[in-house]
C-alpha cells in the first residue's frame, strides 16, 4: 500500500465538496507579484547566495552511491509485490471521471486483463520514458467533483520513469501489453511493455562497470530513436573526449529484451556524473529546469515539485526518491529539522540561519521546494507549483501558476482571496 500513500501525496492535496456531481475547477489566473519582481533566472541570484555556502558544503555527491541506489530493483527477489493484494487495493480506483466529465462504469478498465496476470519476476530497464500507472490503462482518472480534481491531476498517474531506469518486472497483464514493476524509486505500477527491456547478468555487470553520465540539457532529441532525454537522465559512458561523450542507451529489441545502442552527444548536453557543485553548473541546471510546465506525476512528460528537485540533484550525484515526503524521509535524521510548531516568524529565522543555499529542501505534506537563499532580504525558493489556494464566492480553488518558478515562501500573499501561504504550511527542512 505504500505506493498508494506516496501517489496520493505526490505534490498536491485535495479538498472536496459535499455533492458528487462533477464541477468545473474553480481556477483563477492572476500572475503573483513574486513572478513580476523576482528574477526568474539563476544567474541573478547566484553570486551572493553561493558565497554563503561553506567550502565543506560545496562537494558534489557520489556516483558510486547514486548507482547503488538506482540498481536496487535488479537484486530483488520474486514476490516483491503481492499481485493479488495489489489488485484488490485497486477496487476503489474505478470511481473516476474521464476527459469530458463522463463517469466511468468500470467496463472501460478491463479488470479481467489484470486478474488473469502472468508472473514474470525478472530485472529490466526502461528503454523509453514510461508512465508508471496505477492501473494498466492510458485512460485518465479525474476526481472532477473535487477542487483540483481535473487536469493535470490524473489519479492513475503514479510517476514517470526516465529512459535508463532500472526496474523489477513482477507480472504482465493477460494481453502482455503492460508490466507491473517496482522502480528504483520504490514505487509500484504498470508500464507499457514496449518501453521495457529485460536485462541479463551481463547487462547488469556492464551497467555496474561503466561510469554514469547525466543529461545536462532538457529535451535533447535523439532522432534515430525518436527519444527525448531530459535533465536527470543517467546513462553508462563508453568514452569521452574534449567535445563529445559517447553513451549507451537501452533499446527494446521488439521482444522485450535489451540491446544497447551507442549515442554521441556534445559535452554541453551530457557529462560524467557528478558534475561540480559550482556557480556555473548551478546556473546551468537551474535555468534548464526553470519555467517548465507543471506535470502531476510526470503527466505529459512534465515535472511536478519532487521530480524537479530530484532531477536537479541527480546531475550533482545526489540520489533522491520520487515523492516529496519520501525525499524528506530519505535524508539523514540529523539533517532534518521539524518546524511544524513554529510561528511564521520563527520559521523564517530558522530557515535563514540553518539552510544551505541550493542544498536545502523546504517541505510540507504534498509539496517540496529548493532553498535558493536570500534576495532583497527575503527567503527565496525554487519549485514547480500548480497553484495557490484561494477562496471566492464559488468556494475553494486555485490561482494557477503551473510551472517551475523562483518565489518567496509567501507567493501570492497580495491576492485578496488567498487562504494560506506556503510559509504557514511548511513543516520541515532537510539538508541534502
Amino acid at each position: 500500500m505504500r505506493f498508494l500513500i506516496i501517489f496520493l501525496f505526490v505534490c498536491f492535496s485535495f479538498s472536496s465538496f459535499s455533492n458528487d456531481k462533477p464541477l468545473n475547477q474553480n481556477n483563477e489566473f492572476i500572475v503573483p507579484l513574486d513572478l513580476k519582481v523576482l528574477p526568474q533566472n539563476f544567474k541573478y541570484i547566484i553570486d551572493a547566495n553561493y558565497q554563503k555556502i561553506s567550502s565543506k558544503n560545496r562537494d558534489s555527491g557520489s556516483e558510486k552511491k547514486f548507482k547503488e541506489s538506482v540498481i536496487k530493483p535488479w537484486f530483488l527477489k520474486k514476490n516483491v509485490i503481492n499481485v493479488e493484494k495489489y489488485n484488490k487495493s485497486l477496487e476503489g480506483f474505478t470511481r473516476c471521471y474521464g476527459e469530458s466529465y463522463s463517469k466511468y462504469n468500470g467496463s472501460e478498465l478491463n479488470f479481467k486483463n489484470i486478474e488473469n496476470y502472468k508472473l514474470i519476476n525478472r530485472p529490466a530497464i526502461i528503454t523509453k520514458t514510461a508512465n508508471l500507472r496505477i492501473l494498466p490503462t492510458n485512460l485518465p482518472c479525474f476526481h472532477a467533483n473535487k477542487i483540483g480534481g481535473y487536469y493535470p491531476f490524473d489519479n492513475y498517474q503514479n510517476s514517470s520513469l526516465h529512459v535508463g531506469s532500472p526496474v523489477f518486472v513482477v507480472a504482465s497483464t493477460e494481453n502482455k501489453k503492460w508490466f507491473l514493476v517496482r522502480s528504483h524509486e520504490n514505487s509500484d505500477g504498470w508500464v507499457r511493455a514496449e518501453n521495457v527491456g529485460f536485462v541479463t547478468q551481463h547487462d547488469i555487470r556492464l551497467f555496474q562497470k561503466h561510469k554514469l553520465a547525466v543529461i545536462l540539457k532538457d529535451n535533447v532529441f535523439i532522432k534515430k530513436r525518436d527519444v527525448t532525454l531530459k535533465v536527470g537522465v543517467f546513462l553508462p559512458v563508453v568514452k569521452s573526449s574534449k567535445k563529445f561523450i559517447e553513451l549507451l542507451m537501452p533499446k527494446n529489441n521488439g521482444k522485450n529484451y535489451l540491446i544497447w545502442e551507442k549515442i554521441k552527444l556534445e559535452k554541453s548536453e551530457a557529462e560524467a556524473m557528478p558534475i561540480s557543485f559550482n556557480k556555473n553548473n548551478i546556473i546551468k541546471i537551474g535555468n534548464e529546469l526553470i519555467r517548465k510546465p507543471y506535470g502531476w506525476g510526470g503527466t505529459d512528460g512534465n515535472r511536478d515539485c519532487s521530480a524537479t528537485t530530484k532531477d536537479f540533484f541527480s546531475t550533482f550525484g545526489f540520489y533522491l526518491p520520487r515523492n516529496s515526503g519520501a525525499q524528506m524521509d530519505f535524508l539523514k535524521n540529523d539533517k532534518v529539522f521539524d518546524l511544524s510548531k513554529m510561528t511564521n516568524e520563527k520559521k523564517l529565522s530558522f530557515i535563514k540561519k540553518n539552510s544551505i543555499p541550493f542544498k536545502t529542501l523546504i517541505y510540507f505534506p504534498g509539496h517540496i521546494m529548493l532553498y535558493a537563499g536570500m534576495h532583497n532580504g527575503q527567503i527565496i525558493t525554487f519549485h514547480n507549483i500548480w497553484g495557490i489556494r484561494i477562496q471566492n464566492e464559488i468556494g475553494e480553488g486555485r490561482n494557477i501558476v503551473g510551472k517551475s518558478v523562483i518565489s518567496t515562501l509567501e507567493i501570492g500573499k497580495e491576492l485578496k482571496n488567498i487562504t494560506t501561504t506556503l510559509l504557514t504550511r511548511v513543516t520541515k527542512i532537510g539538508i541534502v
